[in-house]
């Protein structure tokens, strides 16, 4: 069944409400051809990676466009700035798979930047991640860059990342194209539901080799 963009809009600002994780949360949602942009303020990255998988889950919406910005508690001041940048240290210093030797935290009012090396791109991720969950953070600049620990060809990493997908025996790759340029992974195609993009996507994202991803996949419901 085919439903308009009001109807859609109405549909996913339904889901976002009814979601207990952004509860007290003002979220703008936009139809326009079957992409749902999503604007306003949460406190956390959680937050905000929630309302993009509800609104992508629903019947009907191909693409999320999430523009949500993460505002924490106001922090002013350089002795500020330097606190916050050693609890967002520490915190990374006691996640188990970053080296905080690698990464460089820069605090300035609400925004963070981080600099230095990591060697798997979900690790940039990650570290974003959980810059963003300390309160004050209002904004993170992720300036990491991925350089692999092993050199892999373009066409090893697309392998790769094939056969992962056909591994798993759920996932219908026959729709997606995917290209490896230097490491950054493209992909374009459609597929069946949020699941399915999301699982891709995972799999993306932790397979060796790769520096960045541009996703363009398509939820079609076919």
């Amino acid at each position: 069944m085919t439903r308009s963009s009001p109807e859609l809009e109405r549909i996913v600002k339904d889901h976002l409400t009814w979601d207990s994780r952004l509860d007290g949360f003002d979220i703008n949602v936009k139809v326009r051809n079957n992409t749902a942009h999503l604007s306003g303020t949460v406190t956390s990255y959680m937050a905000r990676q929630a309302a993009g998988e509800d609104a992508m889950s629903i019947p009907g919406i191909a693409a999320v466009d999430n523009v949500i910005e993460v505002v924490g508690d106001t922090i002013s001041g350089s002795s500020d700035d330097q606190k916050l940048a050693k609890i967002i240290k520490r915190t990374i210093d006691l996640y188990p798979h970053l080296d905080p030797k690698m990464v460089d935290v820069v605090a300035r009012g609400n925004e963070v930047t981080l600099t230095g090396d990591v060697d798997t791109f979900w690790k940039k991720l990650r570290a974003e991640e959980l810059a963003f969950n300390i309160t004050g953070v209002k904004r993170v600049h992720n300036k990491l860059d991925v350089v692999p620990s092993h050199s892999l060809k373009d066409e090893t990493i697309a392998r790769e990342i094939r056969q992962a997908i056909e591994r798993t025996e759920k996932l219908d790759s026959s729709h997606i194209d995917i290209k490896v340029d230097n490491g950054t992974v493209t992909l374009f195609g459609e597929v069946s539901n949020q699941e399915v993009y999301s699982s891709i996507n995972e799999i993306v994202t932790h397979t060796r080799g790769v520096t960045n991803i541009n996703n363009e996949l398509l939820v079609s419901n076919f």
